[in-house]
């Protein structure tokens, strides 16, 4: 990670660029990294390494936090790290760890919730926020508490019908009964 962040910083003309865009450069870099390293937990998690796994979790998600702290009124950064949340908790889930999921998949759905309110006709944000409650409603379930999964499934049921309704593709669609 250092080391890739070194060599876009020895880049011809990086040196040259006013420290906003030098940090627009870093901050989009270390994003695709944090990606890599979430792609790469996911991975593990199906093959079973899953002390692995979480390490590479912990990893990319301390450093969108970071980047979030630092960037607070950088919008992309809230949905960013609530799908690296998202699917950390869905793999703990899997795992059931539902102490470990229960904050992960709350933060979750909290930065889901804000992103979507700052934009709600924005379609992938609002795709987020019900995949989001899902997650909720399955932990929930998970936990025996059926009543409060119900309150998420529906919620969650309602925006995806509101997503097929506006655009019918394999995107939006899911079973809605």
């Amino acid at each position: 990670n250092q080391a890739v962040l070194k060599n876009i910083e020895s880049q011809p003309g990086f040196a040259e660029l006013d420290a906003s865009k030098q940090e627009e450069q870093t901050s989009e870099l270390k994003s695709a990294i944090d990606k890599g390293v979430i792609g790469l937990a996911y991975v593990l998690m199906r093959l079973g390494k899953t002390d692995e796994a979480i390490v590479k979790y912990d990893l990319a998600i301390a450093s969108r936090r970071s980047e979030l702290g630092k960037h607070p009124t950088v919008f992309r950064l809230k949905p960013e790290l609530a799908g690296q949340l998202a699917l950390y908790g869905k793999s703990l889930l899997w795992l059931d760890r539902l102490d470990a999921a229960e904050p992960i998949l709350n933060e979750a759905t909290k930065l889901c919730n804000e992103a979507y309110q700052a934009d709600p006709e924005k379609a992938d944000l609002k795709r987020a926020l019900a995949l989001s409650l899902y997650n909720m409603g399955s932990l929930r379930d998970l936990q025996d508490r059926k009543d409060e999964a119900l309150g998420y499934f529906e919620r969650s049921r309602g925006l995806r019908a509101d997503l097929y309704k506006a655009s019918p593709d394999d995107k939006n669609g899911m079973s809605l009964t």
